[in-house]
């Protein structure tokens, strides 16, 4: 069975919204945050034309969603991860919300 990681992503903007990116974890891999850190970190320091590009279309805020649309697959990769090709988005709701009675403002727990 393949192990994933899932990145989770909020908008400070959009706190409302979020946006869940999962990545299959090689084997031995425990700490996947610290891989995908360490991943950007690598892409950000190579100097390579496509990096240089990312920073400059940041204006010097790189941001997690400026690394996932930059950094290859081959450097998570590299880093024991690989991305899945899909994003889906996620609402974070209260679990013990009362659906049948909205109106009706109770805690059920």
């Amino acid at each position: 069975m393949r192990k994933t990681f899932n990145l989770a992503l909020q908008d400070r903007n959009e706190p409302e919204a979020s946006f869940v990116v999962t990545f299959y974890m090689r084997d031995g891999l425990y700490e996947p945050e610290k891989s995908l850190r360490d991943a950007i970190k690598d892409f950000l320091s190579s100097g390579t034309k496509e990096a240089q590009k990312a920073l400059k279309e940041a204006n010097g805020y790189f941001n997690w969603g400026n690394a996932l649309g930059s950094v290859p697959d081959e450097l998570w990769e590299k880093y024991g991860l690989s991305r899945r090709t899909s994003i889906s988005m996620s609402s974070f709701v209260d679990y013990n919300e009362m659906l049948n009675n909205p109106d009706k403002m109770e805690d059920c727990s």
